[in-house]
Order: structure tokens, then sequence, then C-alpha cells
């Protein structure tokens, strides 16, 4: 037997409790030499009964466990099998091919050991074996590899060089003395001392305003930045920039809150060749609403999305503690790279912040590298919402590069400790409670240590400098067999690994995609795994049940932020662990772009059917469906579902655990290509009506490829 070794670099080692992934070591010239391990070991113990002797009907013991085929430098491995033994004799442990750097023991069969830098490489044809008097059983034989120590510095990497931002205008202190450089209109918008009032509550209600600055303005790469206030009970504005044919004097009406239309009945009063960051606080009790107090924002292409049956579909801000209702001054920062489109929005008053960013070809959609650029904004009852300060600048500062980790992200035995590293002169921002982090997010100061499974993501932040993209790690802490979504028993220490938007929570055990509180308006909710996972072939298996039902249903869904083109029909960017596909009659899926969804639709007409959707495509009694037979949804019994996707068939099957009647169906469909990616968000919707007491749950769900 050999065993090869690889001649590392100096690394520096970070503290990790437990790693068994390769972390970011160097490595050089390989080297051969024999293992110091190769006569076995042996040994026995007592099970705690005497030893019966030999006989021809002497049992064989039986042995079986995984060990971990990663071990790194510095860290402690250790594998112990388990046995089962009914002779109730002796029994004797033994091992081949033991790596030079571990021990075993011959009374239990655990092989531990702490690998040092000369011992990287793999030992192959590991052999753990059992025996009493008269059998024997052995593991599989497997290979154990050992990996550098990371360089986990903190603080690594140079800051980048580049030319910084060119300011176009500014009104850092309000507009006062402003007036000649912004068209103000129609007839709701006005100055009211340092601000612009885009709607002003002085006119009655339905109210829609605008401003635009009066020059076009490069929107190749841009910073920006502004504050504004909603009002309590106004419907909200938008940030626009466009090059409409009407110029200066666009807008769109008071329930688009400036920017698209209530109707498609008259699509020519949306803001059309443009692209609009909304931010829709649409109160409730409005005929558009649904029952959690919507804060939401997305952005919206060519003056969609129209709002027929509901308000807008859009991201929820409320899981990043942003309240468009509160009456707080809101702050804006946004950039441009041209690729990507970048928000951090700031509650002055709390301090809450939100993260966004959306993939977009702007200078392709408005059609020019110049465009107006202002606000739109609507309401119905008379009520001011303004525009308190704002800055332009030309191109964006130099982006500093990612962070990174260390350990490397994966599966566990055991808690880590990772560290993470950035530019130099940078403050790093963590989170690991699934939202995206910023300056409002724990600082990086020293180590953390990760205890369960947990998603980490951090920002670099300096000034005079555009804030890195955010970085991800997904940590498993388990058996190393573990799926990379394990919630068989439920989800109470899930929180961190589920967004629920709209009306979604995590009660209990349970995921409700409704709530359970209010029987009076209609209710849309969605909770979705904030770490994409791979759907190139996967098994998912959940249980679901409709408590209570009378409302419209659920759907499992597939799903990816898409990146818009110029295609007028796609007008809206959806998509992400955010994503509130409204309206109310779609299932929360509905307008969802990017993506594949299961329909079990509960509805009267046709009622209890199922169904494979795409492109967040209505699921109407004209849509693609089938009914299902043997089990009835409404019934409130729990019911377990499973779908396996082979790379070109999704089949699922369904069981009711109370009647045992079951069904099964499946769909012919190239989920990557539809979903925009070999990876994806997956997740749950579900939507009621108004005065449907229904409650629709998640109780268990595993997926893993």
């Amino acid at each position: 037997m050999s065993r090869n070794h690889l001649k590392t670099s100096t690394c520096v080692l970070c503290a990790v409790i437990f790693s068994v992934t390769a972390g970011c070591g160097g490595s050089g010239p390989s080297m051969i030499r024999p293992s110091s391990s190769a006569t076995s070991i042996a040994g026995s113990s007592s099970t705690g009964s005497s030893s019966t002797g030999s006989s021809s009907g002497t049992a064989a013991p039986s042995i079986s466990g995984t060990p971990s085929t990663k071990a790194q430098v510095g860290l402690p491995y250790a594998f112990t099998p388990t046995v089962q033994n009914s002779s109730g004799q002796s029994l004797s442990f033994s091992i081949q091919n033991r790596p030079a750097w571990a021990s075993f023991s011959s009374t239990n069969g655990t092989l531990s050991g702490t690998p040092t830098a000369s011992d990287v490489g793999t030992d192959s044809n590991i052999l753990i074996s059992v025996s009493n008097s008269q059998k024997s059983a052995a593991l599989p034989s497997f290979a154990i590899a050992v990996a550098a120590a990371p360089n986990c510095t903190s603080h690594s990497s140079a800051a980048p060089s580049g030319t910084p931002a060119s300011l176009v205008f500014g009104f850092p202190s309000g507009f006062a003395g402003a007036q000649s450089s912004f068209t103000i209109g129609p007839d709701a918008a006005s100055f009211s001392g340092s601000t612009i009032e885009v709607t002003n509550g002085a006119v009655g209600q339905h109210e829609a305003g605008a401003a635009w600055y009066n020059t076009k303005v490069n929107i190749q790469s841009f910073t920006t930045d502004f504050t504004f206030r909603i009002t309590p009970g106004g419907y909200g504005m938008t940030f626009v920039i466009q090059n409409d044919p009407r110029g200066t004097s666009a807008h769109a009406d008071a329930n688009g809150i400036g920017y698209f239309t209530y109707t498609y009945n008259n699509p020519d009063n949306a803001i059309a060749d443009s692209i609009g960051i909304a931010f829709n606080g649409t109160p409730n009790g409005s005929n558009y609403t649904v029952e959690a107090n919507p804060s939401l924002t997305g952005l919206y292409i060519d003056g969609g999305q129209f709002i027929d049956n509901g308000i807008s579909p859009v991201l929820d801000l409320t899981p990043q503690g942003i309240d468009l209702q509160s009456g707080d001054v809101m702050d804006a920062h946004i950039t441009y790279d041209g690729a990507t489109l970048t928000m951090v929005l700031t509650d002055t008053s709390t301090g809450a912040q939100a993260r966004f960013s959306w993939p977009v070809d702007i200078p392709a959609i408005v059609g020019g590298d110049t465009a107006y650029v202002g606000f739109g904004a609507g309401t119905i009852p008379a009520v001011a919402q303004t525009i308190n300060s704002w800055s332009w600048w030309q191109g964006i500062d130099p982006t500093l590069p990612a962070p990174t980790f260390c350990a490397a992200a994966g599966s566990y035995t055991s808690p880590q400790t990772v560290a993470i590293s950035g530019p130099v002169g940078a403050a790093l921002y963590y989170t690991t409670d699934g939202k995206p982090p910023t300056t409002a997010s724990t600082p990086y100061t020293s180590p953390i240590t990760v205890s369960s499974t947990d998603y980490v993501q951090a920002v670099a932040v300096e000034p005079g400098y555009t804030d890195s993209p955010v970085a991800g790690a997904d940590y498993s802490i388990g058996s190393s067999g573990t799926p990379p979504v394990d919630f068989p028993n439920g989800f109470t220490n899930a929180a961190n690994l589920f967004s629920t938007v709209g009306t979604a929570t995590i009660d209990g055990p349970d995921i409700e995609l409704t709530d359970s509180d209010s029987a009076e308006v209609s209710e849309v909710g969605a909770a979705w795994y904030v770490v994409p996972v791979n759907i190139q072939n996967f098994s998912a298996s959940f249980t679901m049940q409709f408590a209570r039902a009378s409302g419209y249903g659920m759907a499992f869904v597939i799903q990816n932020q898409n990146a818009p083109g110029t295609d007028t029909s796609s007008t809206q960017v959806s998509g992400g662990p955010y994503d509130l596909g409204l309206p109310i009659g779609g299932l929360g899926y509905q307008n969802t772009l990017a993506s594949v969804a299961v329909k079990f639709d509960s509805t009267t007409s046709p009622g209890n059917t199922t169904g494979l959707y795409t492109d967040g495509a209505p699921p109407t009694d004209t849509s693609p469906q089938e009914p299902i037979t043997g089990i009835t949804l409404n019934s409130g019994d729990p019911i377990n579902v499973t779908l396996t996707y082979n790379g070109t068939t999704l089949s699922m099957s369904m069981k009711d655990t109370v009647t045992g009647g079951t069904y099964s169906t499946s769909w012919p469909i190239d989920i990557p290509a539809t979903v925009g990616g070999d990876t994806a968000y997956i997740g749950f919707t579900g939507s009621t009506n108004w005065n449907q007491d229904t409650i629709y749950k998640l109780s268990a769900l595993t997926f893993q490829n």
C-alpha cells in the first residue's frame, strides 16, 4: 500500500472546531512514501455479556456507519462504527491501512487523530472490521483525503483602484431654490419648502404626480441617493429612468403609484421605455391589498405590472424590517455597474436596512445611453408623499471585492468556526439569518462559530468605494449524508433558513402560508429556502395540510430571479427569496417569472386539481390541469407529497396519511432551462380570498439530489 502526499505552502490556520472540507491552502509537487500502518491492529471488547464460547450457530456481528472521507491539517478527526452483537460474545476490532496520523481503538473501533502538514494527501483502502470467536464483518473500504489548512488572514486582499463617480447634480439638503431644474406635474405635484410633493394631499382623492430632472443624464453606469416619505395612507411612489415619448410630462394613474396602471384597458397611460423601482405601501383596507400590511418593492419594465387583480407582484420588505407605512423618512442608495442594479434602503428613524439586487440592461430597455430620471407617485386618499433630497453621480466608485470564507461551505459533522476575509481597510458585516447583510448587520471582528445549519452572508463596506457583492456560504451541520434541505420533523429551528413573506409565518413546527388570525381580508403568503439548491435532478418530499380550507390553494415552486430583456411581455423582475407573487387568485405564484410550479388547487370550480405551470402562468380554469382522484385536498388531512426529477420528467406521488388514498402523475419538463440555471430557490406559495378562513400548512420538507 502506498500513500500520496502533497507538499504544501505555508498557511495561516484559522480556528475551526472541526472541519472535513479542503480549505484554500496551496499545494506543490507530490511525493510518495509507504504508510506506517500497513499491518492490522486488533483487540477485544466485552459487550457486557460473558462469552458463550464457539458454536457453529454463532451469529455474526454487524458493523455500520459512514466515515467522513475528508480531514484537514490541525483539526481533529474521529469516527466510531455502530456495532450490533446478538451473540453476546466478546468482540475484537481491527483495521487495515491505518493512516499514520491516526490512532485506532481495538475496544470500540474508533479511528481518530489530528493530521499535520506532512500528512496532506490521501490514505486509501482503509478497512475496519469486527469479529467474535467465529465470524466477522467489515465496513466497505474507504479513503480519507487530508487537506491543507486554509489561509484565513482577515482583510487580506488589496482595495481596488479606479476612477470615482463624478457628481452631476446634488440637492442633499432639499430643493429650495431648485424649481428651475425640475418639471413637476400633472396636477398633484408641487414644491413645498425644501421638498417636492409628488402627491400633495390638497387636490382631493385619486392623486397622481411626477417630478423629472429637466436634463437627460447618462445611465450606462451611475450612483444615486435620495430620501423620501410616504405619509401613512399613501399608496407609494416609483423611482423611474425613462425615454417615454412624452418626456417630462410622462406619468401614470393614482392606483399604479404614478408608474403603472390600474387596468389593461389603458396601457398607454403607463410610462413606456422605462425601468422603475417601486416603493409600494398600499395600505391595509384598500381594495388592492393583502392581509399583512404591505411594504413592497420591485423592479418593473415599461410601466408594468398592471394591477387588475390586486397590488402588483413584488418583493416583500417586511422581513428586512422596512415598513413604508410607518411615516419614517427612507433613504435609498442605488448603484448600477452596467449589469446589476443594487439598492440599499434605510429607515432613517429605526436604522433598519434592506438590500436588493436586480440583473438588468438599462440602456437596452430604455432605448439609449441617456434618459430622463425622476419619480412618479399616486394615491387614492389625499395624502402628501415627498422627495426630501436627491443627488446623482455619473459612474460608480471602485467596487470592493467580495469577502471570502474559511472554512469552506459544505456539510460537517461538528460545529465550525468560520473566519471571513476582506479587503484591507474595509469593514465587514455578516448575517446568519438569511437576510442580505448591510451596515445595520453584525460587524465582523473575529471568527464566528456555526453550530447549526446556517447560511452565512457577508459584505465589505468602505467610504469612497462601492459595496462589494454579497458573498454567501451554506453550512450544514449534522451527519455527512444530510440532505441540503432536511426538515423531516418540522421547522421549529428553521427561521434562519426560510424567508416568510406576505402572510406566511413559521408557527412552531409548521410553516403557515396564510394567516389564521384573520378571515375578513385577502391573504397571500410564501416561504422560500434562502439558499439556492441544485435542481438538475432531485427528490423532494413534504407534508402539507389544508386546515379549515375554503381558499384558493397552494403551490410548490422552483424559481430564479430573471434577468429582463427588451421583451415587453416581461414587465417585471420577479424571483428570489422575497418574492410575493400576487394577485390574490394566483395561489401566491402568479407572475413569478423564471419558475416552475406544481399547484394544489382547492377552488370550488373546478376544484381539487393539480397541474404544472411555468413562468407565473395563472392557474385558472383555462390552464392545463388535471383532477386529483383518491385524495380530497380540503379534507384537512395531512398529505405527503413526493416529487422526483430525473432531468427530463417531474413525477409526483401523493398520499393522504389518514385515509391512505393515493394519487400520482408526471410531467415532461426541462427545469434548468425553464428557470434559467442549474440552481434555484425552492419554496411554497398560497392564497385565499375575502372572508375565507383558510390555513395552508407545511409540516415537513426534505430535498436532496
